[in-house]
């Protein structure tokens, strides 16, 4: 019953193109404009789609939907390029190991063959 009259809050306060604006962004932009108007990762991570379209919708109506100052406007969502940039050398090299492994391995066979001719 709560939800219902939130619902109806929100379609009462929003117009039509509002609403309609609002289902079709992706999650990953209602996340976006959420963290953008001061919530956290921490309390978005356990919502789902629809729970984060209503929270956005929720924003829109109380005119919330501006960006806060600070750094939860600033901070990129879930994105660390020191992290990726590890991640990258940690495959690199994990690949050229496996490279190695190969070389060694076909070397090894190949030897064997010519001892045995």
């Amino acid at each position: 019953m709560y939800l219902l009259s939130i619902l109806v809050w929100i379609i009462k306060t929003l117009t039509q193109s509002h609403i309609e604006s609002i289902k079709k962004l992706g999650i990953a932009r209602v996340i976006s404009k959420l963290l953008n108007v001061g919530y956290s990762e921490e309390e978005l991570e356990p919502l789902d789609r629809s729970a984060l379209v209503e929270l956005w919708g929720k924003c829109v109506a109380a005119g919330e939907d501006q960006p806060v100052a600070g750094p939860v406007a600033s901070h990129p969502m879930g994105y660390d390029v020191v992290l990726q940039r590890q991640k990258l050398q940690f495959e690199m090299r994990k690949f050229e190991a496996q490279q190695l492994a190969q070389e060694r391995s076909m070397s090894s066979n190949f030897v064997r063959l010519n001892h045995s001719v």
